[in-house]
């Protein structure tokens, strides 16, 4: 059998592990794609915690493992002997803010997907500790504002030119109250009136829809990357 000559890196959400897209994976495998499904950091066997720590680290968490991509990368280098493989990204949920934030960081990635997550990177921060007491806050003025400056450079819908035009599939359910379905929304139609993305986006919205990737997401998923 000839070996697979596109790999997909595919995220899972928070409090989950690379087994959890194993359904998405297997119909991924069929089309003739090698995908590696990793754990994210502070979520595999070796380092797991509690997932209260992982919501508290939750920005810490997406950083790192957004980090640990180029490690794949290399890696596929050495196992295709190519200097420039073909390698694509998505994830659900945290996962794809995972790959948001790969997608302003590294040029290898050819096209991507993002399932409920969010490529606002910075609202989605507001939104979340928007009810939290001062008195309850984890950090501090100073640590807020560096943290919400290295958010910034990781922000895709801050930093669209780093797209530079690649194919993006996005969905999203219009019910979910987890991650803002309105923050998806403008984003997507950021890139249809930007001039600075001409690329193919595949946007996807699910009326009724929650925290919870649908039959079709996948269908729709799998279509856009084997198109």
């Amino acid at each position: 059998m000839r070996p697979p000559t596109e790999t997909i890196v595919y995220y899972h959400g928070v409090g989950g592990e690379g087994i959890d897209e194993l359904p998405l994976a297997y119909q991924l495998v069929k089309q003739g794609y090698r995908v590696i499904l990793p754990d994210a950091y502070l979520h595999s066997q070796i380092d797991r915690v509690p997932r209260a720590k992982q919501n508290r680290h939750f920005f810490e968490i997406i950083d790192v493992t957004s980090q640990r991509l180029p490690l794949i990368y290399v890696w596929l280098q050495d196992q295709t002997g190519e200097a420039s493989p073909t390698l694509h990204v998505g994830g659900t949920s945290m996962g794809g803010i995972i790959t948001a934030i790969c997608l302003t960081q590294y040029a290898f990635i050819e096209k991507a997907a993002l399932l409920m997550g969010t490529a606002k990177l910075s609202d989605f921060y507001h939104y979340i500790t928007a009810d939290i007491k001062k008195g309850e806050f984890p950090l501090s003025e100073t640590e807020e504002q560096q943290l919400l400056s290295r958010l910034a450079s990781r922000d895709l819908s801050k930093n669209i030119p780093a797209l530079n035009h690649r194919d993006l599939f996005i969905w999203h359910g219009e019910a979910d109250d987890y991650v803002p379905f309105k923050l998806t929304n403008q984003f997507a139609k950021d890139l249809t009136n930007s001039k600075q993305y001409q690329g193919r986006l595949t946007y996807i919205k699910e009326p009724n829809q929650g925290h919870n990737v649908s039959r079709l997401a996948k269908e729709k998923c799998c279509e856009f990357f084997t198109s």
